[in-house]
């Protein structure tokens, strides 16, 4: 998770998750990654990338990658009727050195990809300059032999897993730009402050507006003793429209955040208190309309720090507080599961409600995985207005989460 300021002055942030699925012969990758800039009115280019792909490798200091690698960029909170599309076909030799990776490699692009054809990159990582603290990353791409793309970075480990970096790129039909921030990974010791990670997908069906839905959220441990913690959450939330045909555009409606921080105390072993801050945007995605926000605080009980994890066969999380948009939030969840060590199955019931809302969801799950958790699920959701007449709405999602727990 990457957090900082552009060189034209606005505060951009940059999720990424990366899922390796380890075979006998080689390693598959699923890798996430959107970069957002934000303007003082939550206006700006959200640049999304989607690679999947295979590192195999063929000696000690030999590897040989493929990957389809899907961009696309939208904006939030204005009309931008032309959304660019590019999907680029690469293979790629790397060459293991003691002190860096090198890399080389072609390929071509997919469907309309803005008329490109042809593709030619160049990749270091040196992950510790002189072996210092410092590292860097380059990467080239020739496009269609004629255009130069890039992205250099310089960087400082101050942790495992806290860096200071300074980047300078340029992009598919955008300028160059200058970023400088902080990022926060999970590289290293597990816990120091990416507690938890996940990436969830789902298929929506009745419903008009949506056909997909992906959410994705991060904890990260700010704080710990033997009986107090602060976390930070961030949730982050992906509809996409529905469109003409189901395999057709995959264009987002909108782009939500939940960002919250908990001041949690462990009463006993399992009952846990908390006072939390919580703060919700949602900004519209190509077209100009302005975002819409609330802010609250609140307390709650729970008997275990995070809720999705697996950890005791009953599980629950009730909160209450002040909204200082909508008067007052208030909220449960109850979990339960078996506790078996290769395959467990649960179900989960969320029900929320404020003066304009009532929101209910009841999901059924299977989870398995070791250093990564796959969790298909089915799930239906409800929505209420009470304010609003007669408008109720329903729908069913199956999909599957993928958790990464300290």
């Amino acid at each position: 998770m990457e957090i900082g300021i552009d060189s034209l002055e606005r505060a951009f942030i940059r999720p990424r998750f990366r899922y390796d699925f380890p075979l006998s012969f080689t390693n598959l990758y699923l890798d996430v990654d959107y970069t957002q800039r934000l303007n003082s009115r939550l206006q700006g280019e959200i640049d999304f990338w989607v690679r999947v792909g295979s590192l195999t490798k063929v000696s000690e200091f030999l590897a040989l990658e493929f990957s389809l690698n899907h961009f696309c960029r939208h904006k939030t909170s204005i009309d931008y009727p032309r959304v660019l599309d590019i999907n680029e076909l690469l293979g790629r030799i790397w060459l293991r050195l003691p002190v860096m990776d090198l890399g080389i490699g072609g390929g071509t692009y997919l469907g309309g990809s803005d008329s490109h054809t042809a593709l030619m990159t160049a990749d270091l990582d040196w992950p510790s300059i002189f072996a210092t603290e410092f590292f860097g990353r380059a990467q080239v791409k020739w496009v269609d032999l004629e255009q130069l793309l890039y992205e250099f970075e310089l960087g400082f480990a101050l942790d495992p897993s806290l860096d200071f970096f300074v980047r300078y790129t340029r992009h598919y039909d955008y300028p160059e730009t200058a970023y400088l921030g902080l990022r926060l990974n999970s590289r290293g010791k597990w816990g120091e402050h990416v507690d938890n990670y996940h990436l969830q997908g789902s298929v929506v069906t009745d419903d008009d507006a949506h056909k997909v839905l992906g959410q994705y959220g991060f904890k990260l441990d700010l704080y710990t003793t033997e009986k107090r913690r602060l976390l930070l959450n961030l949730d982050g939330r992906l509809p996409i429209k529905r469109g003409k045909t189901f395999f057709g555009t995959f264009h987002p409606d909108d782009v939500g955040y939940r960002v919250g921080l908990d001041y949690e105390i462990r009463l006993r072993k399992d009952l846990h208190a908390y006072v939390y801050g919580l703060y919700n945007v949602r900004m519209p995605v190509d077209r100009a309309e302005g975002f819409s926000s609330s802010l609250g605080l609140g307390a709650g009980l729970r008997n275990q720090s995070y809720f999705h994890k697996l950890d005791r066969a009953f599980r629950y999380d009730v909160f209450v507080g002040q909204n200082f948009s909508r008067s007052f939030d208030m909220g449960v969840r109850l979990g339960l599961n078996s506790l078996a060590r290769a395959v467990k199955w649960g179900g989960n019931a969320r029900l929320e409600f404020d003066p304009d809302t009532t929101y209910g969801r009841l999901e059924l799950f299977v989870e398995t995985g070791q250093e990564v958790r796959f969790r298909p699920f089915a799930a239906f959701e409800y929505h209420d207005f009470p304010h609003v007449k007669d408008i109720t709405s329903t729908r069913f999602l199956i999909g599957i989460d993928l958790f990464t727990w300290d």
